[in-house]
């Protein structure tokens, strides 16, 4: 879990606290899609790569256990997120569906 080299120089540790990273997007920004606005994000700023490499710095120092946790939260928080959204947002082409194809990269 924390051994160097499985994407790169990415531990298993490291990509999960990539993709929950995204999560913590889509939880900023989505409430605010739902509700017809436009958030601002920092991925419209500075770009996926510049993006991704902040959040691996912001990460870089946290355990494995703290990790676990925080992708569990985070990601439950987006599942009910998604389960509690109306069935308008959900199917079909939205902006609610865009923006989280797009955090989800």
């Amino acid at each position: 879990m924390l051994e160097p080299g499985v994407t790169g120089a990415w531990s298993v540790r490291d990509i999960i606290a990539h993709v929950t990273s995204w999560d913590e997007e889509a939880l900023k920004h989505l409430p605010l899609v739902l509700k017809g606005g436009k958030p601002r994000v920092l991925l419209d700023v500075c770009g996926i790569d510049e993006f991704n490499a902040l959040m691996t710095e912001q990460k870089k120092d946290l355990s494995l256990p703290e990790v676990m946790r925080q992708m569990n939260d985070t990601h439950l928080g987006v599942l009910n997120l998604i389960e509690s959204g109306p069935e308008s947002q959900i199917k079909g082409e939205t902006r609610f569906r865009h923006r989280l194809s797009t955090l989800r990269q």
